[in-house]
């Protein structure tokens, strides 16, 4: 139950977070594992703040964990802090809206989820959700106030144009650069290789710049845009004015 109005008094046993991602007007849903807490309920991506966590950053690992969903903090819209009490706990909720501006690859943890669905508001009540999921969203959705779409760098996006071209390069699988670059689309601004350390990307890159004279070298890192545990990231290469 939402604690409204809220109480100088709560004593809540953690802080959490959740985000209402939202593409078309459709609403992402999450069903849970019989090992989860709600087993076989169905929720929005959400988790506990860590130590030495914002609530930011917290969503912004926790997006990429549950779903493979990489954003930007400026992409996510705070919605507000609610004080959650039932009959186990009282916790602190911060609620995020993120607005896709185009479709993105879904992969769940298998450790957490079993199923995602895209769905409307208006079909939650044929979902058994989490406890409070569908009061905070449709709070969430009537507070939301539309914000530019950001691409990986913080720049903003047109509709319907995506001007980076992501590609990754894993330990475990063994790829020559040549057909690591071959997942590259050239008519992008910028160009952003993800992979463990050692495993090829700026020399994929430097070589890229040698056969492709247009796109230069920047000595570019984005850790104020990404910082996911487990992620290497670098996006060094821009195409020339």
């Amino acid at each position: 139950m939402i604690i409204s109005p809220k109480r100088n008094d709560f004593n809540p046993l953690f802080h959490s977070v959740g985000c209402i991602c939202t593409y078309k007007g459709n609403i992402l849903l999450l069903k849970r594992m019989k090992t989860c807490s709600f087993p076989f309920k169905w929720g929005i991506p959400t988790g506990k703040i860590g130590p030495n966590e914002t609530p930011k950053k917290t969503i912004i690992r926790e997006l990429y964990e549950e779903t493979q969903i990489v954003c930007s903090s400026e992409n996510l819209h705070f919605i507000d802090s609610f004080q959650i009490e039932n009959d186990d706990m009282n916790f602190l909720y911060d609620l995020f809206v993120l607005e896709l501006a185009e479709e993105r690859e879904i992969i769940i943890n298998p450790k957490e989820h079993i199923e995602y669905r895209w769905i409307e508001f208006k079909d939650f009540h044929k979902f058994d959700l989490v406890p409070d999921v569908k009061e905070t969203v449709a709070i969430g959705l009537d507070q939301n106030v539309k914000t530019t779409q950001l691409d990986l760098f913080g720049h903003p996006v047109e509709e319907n144009e995506v001007n980076f071209s992501v590609f990754e390069k894993l330990q475990d699988v063994e790829l020559s650069h040549q057909s690591f670059k071959n997942g590259i689309d050239f008519t992008k601004k910028w160009y952003v290789a993800f992979g463990p350390p050692g495993v090829g990307k700026t020399t994929t890159l430097k070589e890229i710049n040698i056969k492709h004279p247009e796109i230069c070298i920047e000595d570019k890192y984005l850790k104020k845009i990404l910082e996911l545990q487990r992620v290497y990231y670098q996006g060094i290469c821009r195409k020339r004015k």
